[in-house]
């Protein structure tokens, strides 16, 4: 029979080699444990103020940036955008702050904002490419002038809706108007012997006639609703045949990565479809995406 005092003496060695080897162990891998530990926090802690220097001295930067851009705005802007009448088109993601401050700048500068056109999410959307095409296809004065991405021809057809009428346009329909009008005084001279009933319908004719002339089958105001019903813009104001300057407001934030080319090329087709219809745009932004259009 086993002894009870072997069982103590058992019991005890392995307790014993439990302290033992908690005691080498813990003597062993403090000091490098803790100095690990130690260093890493170091290292945390100088990344973090390094960060926040940064931090402070990038508001700082942009603090004197503005005060500067407020100290000169009045000087530089004086009567650049002297009677021009502008519109402000916000890219989807464009900072609203910015939007408003640029509309600011512009009636700083002499100009006034007629008008804005607030793009969607889904303007610029991949899924949508297609409907976007089409759209400016239905709307556009001349779908025949439509050519290159949706982007274009969107471009294409809203520069038309926005831009004032040029001179040109004005005599040419003023010039078939006068046309018009002295055919239908010859006929008139040449029908004087018909009876009252004839020279009544002739009348209504050449009235309706002159009607035709006049419209010419492009309604500037249609096409801006019929993009915004479509659930692509919201339009503020009256920017329809007003503007002779655009001012296009890029994204605040980069697209992913993934998505990112696709959309800065939708957005400086758009923009340079833009310029082609109504003149003068700016492509306003990031120092990364703006691009001055023209």
């Amino acid at each position: 029979m086993i002894d009870f005092r072997y069982h103590l003496v058992s019991i005890v060695a392995v307790f014993l080699a439990l302290t033992v080897g908690l005691v080498l162990g813990t003597t062993m891998l403090q000091d490098p444990l803790l100095n690990t530990l130690q260093s890493e926090t170091a290292d945390l802690r100088g990344q973090s103020e390094e960060l926040r220097a940064e931090r402070d001295d990038s508001e700082q930067l942009n603090i004197g940036a503005d005060q500067f851009t407020d100290a000169v705005a009045a000087d530089v802007l004086e009567d650049r955008l002297l009677d021009r009448e502008v519109v402000l088109v916000a890219a989807p993601g464009a900072d609203e702050e910015v939007v408003r401050s640029l509309g600011g700048r512009v009636e700083e500068a002499g100009g006034s904002v007629v008008g804005r056109l607030l793009f969607e999410e889904a303007f610029l959307d991949s899924g949508s490419a297609t409907f976007v095409d089409e759209l400016a296809l239905q709307t556009a004065a001349d779908p025949g002038d439509l050519s290159g991405n949706p982007y274009d021809k969107a471009g294409t057809a809203l520069g038309h809706a926005l831009a004032v009428p040029s001179e040109a346009d004005t005599e040419t329909e003023g010039a078939e108007g006068s046309e018009d009008a002295g055919g239908s005084e010859d006929s008139e001279g040449r029908d004087e012997e018909r009876t009252d009933d004839s020279e009544d319908g002739a009348e209504s004719r050449s009235q309706s006639e002159g009607d035709g002339d006049r419209d010419t089958g492009h309604d500037a105001a249609a096409v801006l609703s019929a993009f915004s019903e479509g659930g692509l813009l919201t339009v503020e104001g009256s920017p329809a045949e007003s503007a002779d300057t655009v001012v296009v407001v890029a994204p605040a934030a980069n697209a992913p990565e993934e998505d990112q080319e696709r959309v800065n090329t939708a957005l400086t087709s758009f923009t340079a479809a833009l310029h082609q219809q109504v003149g003068p745009t700016l492509l306003a932004g990031e120092p990364t995406p703006a691009v001055r259009a023209g």
